[in-house]
């Protein structure tokens, strides 16, 4: 059992802090192994320390679910982001060991008994010491009924409360009594508007919003955080709720998404803890009637399109036709995208320029041979103000052992995958 006691020497602390490790208590390691054709470069290194760092990973999942009183919800974002933390830690912390036989390099993170037992501890000090002043102002916020900060401090208190592994009983019931009380405030809070249409064309502000406003009970609540999110998960805007209660949607642009595609408008738990992650109501435990949510739905033309593509090959290697031709771009524009092809004399809203250059080369030192795919990309609005995008990219690049000859298809149709993502991420960005 590893205790560590506080620097103010409170018994109390110090009993949060004990941390009861597995019964198979053990190290944990990394492993990375990789057959070298050159020297170590600094790209390589990292690449093995990626790999190394993955395996850590698993390891330290398989280490801790040892333990029957430790509780891990990997599908749970909370629990993600705590196991992150710690996981980042033991990277920090690991021994680095390397050995060489022949062209094989093993890299090895081990992170001992000892220094685990330190890790999880102090995360366990960290955010036990986070909990109780979250849990303070928490209880003092319902005592006054100030609601806002009530639900703020006892997310905060929660999201703290997951990072103490096998917390001792008290704090455990002390918790769920917090939810309790969080889930009849949480229940109390609704999202309305009365008209739930955004209408208009995406990459530009809307001719129509609805009027959402926030309410606890039926009064306007104000000061509160709402953060709006696709049904592909993606976030539209995230906001505060006005004196009256209100949500303004300054400088709002429609994203490219599909007609008849819905937004989803929530707390903002991400807000209030102010962390990168975008929790909702469950994920802390809290059970509510029903969590405030209102539902709004786009009604949007598609915008106009042109596009212009051309590949290029400056060395003996044979585009394929699949690849050459802008079709398989023109259906990805469209069902992906959300756009329009160009026809007859309507009127474009953006103009796409891609020019791609593929090129094959040797490296004897390395004895592979080399393939990239690099692209211009060029995207001019021409219905708004916004500035055209020029970028250049390394699309794709991979390398191959000297050897009998090969074929490039699955190059190439990596290739096209990740050209149409770099072109959806630009588009995205108007």
């Amino acid at each position: 059992m590893y205790h560590t006691r506080p620097a103010n020497g409170s018994p109390l602390l110090a009993l949060f802090f004990l941390i009861q490790l597995p019964l198979a208590a053990r190290p944990i390691q990394g492993t990375s192994v990789m057959r070298l054709t050159s020297p170590v470069t600094k790209a390589i290194g990292a690449q093995a320390r990626r790999i190394a760092a993955d395996s850590l990973r698993y390891e330290l999942y398989f280490w801790l679910k040892e333990d029957p009183q430790t509780y891990l919800d990997t599908s749970n974002e909370i629990h993600q982001y705590h196991f992150g933390a710690l996981h980042d830690s033991c990277v920090k912390h690991a021994a680095k060991k390397t050995r060489f036989e022949g062209r094989q390099w093993t890299l090895t993170l081990t992170v001992s008994q000892e220094t685990l037992g330190d890790i999880i501890n102090r995360y366990a000090a960290t955010s036990t010491r986070r909990y109780e002043r979250n849990l303070t102002i928490a209880r003092q916020a319902i005592a006054e009924g100030r609601i806002v900060p009530a639900i703020t401090a006892g997310a905060k208190t929660l999201f703290h409360r997951i990072g103490i592994l096998n917390a001792p009983d008290n704090i455990s019931r002390t918790a769920d009594t917090l939810r309790t009380q969080l889930g009849k405030l949480i229940d109390r809070v609704s999202i309305n508007a009365p008209q739930r249409v955004i209408q208009g064309k995406p990459g530009r502000k809307p001719t129509r919003v609805p009027d959402i406003s926030v309410y606890i009970d039926t009064l306007p609540l104000a000061a509160f955080p709402l953060r709006a999110i696709s049904q592909y998960g993606d976030t539209f805007f995230s906001a505060m709720s006005t004196d009256d209660g209100s949500v303004p949607f300054d400088n709002m642009k429609i994203p490219f998404v599909a007609n008849g595609s819905f937004l989803y408008v929530r707390p903002d738990y991400a807000a209030m803890l102010e962390v990168p992650i975008e929790p909702q109501t469950a994920a802390f435990g809290i059970a509510v009637t029903r969590a405030p949510e209102q539902m709004l739905i786009f009604k949007i033309s598609s915008p106009v399109y042109t596009l212009q593509y051309s590949v290029n090959s400056v060395s003996d290697l044979e585009i394929p036709a699949d690849f050459a031709n802008k079709s398989y771009l023109e259906s990805f524009l469209q069902d992906s995208c959300f756009l329009k092809k160009r026809t007859g004399q309507e009127l474009s809203d953006l103009v796409i320029e891609i020019q791609c250059q593929v090129s094959r080369y040797a490296q004897d030192a390395a004895e592979k041979t080399v393939l990239k795919v690099e692209a211009r990309m060029v995207i001019q609005p021409l219905q708004t103000s916004d500035a055209r995008i020029e970028k250049h990219f390394v699309v794709h690049r991979q390398e191959y052992e000297f050897g009998p000859a090969v074929t490039y298809g699955l190059f190439f149709w990596e290739s096209a995958s990740q050209l149409k993502q770099l072109l959806k991420k630009e588009i995205q960005s108007l």
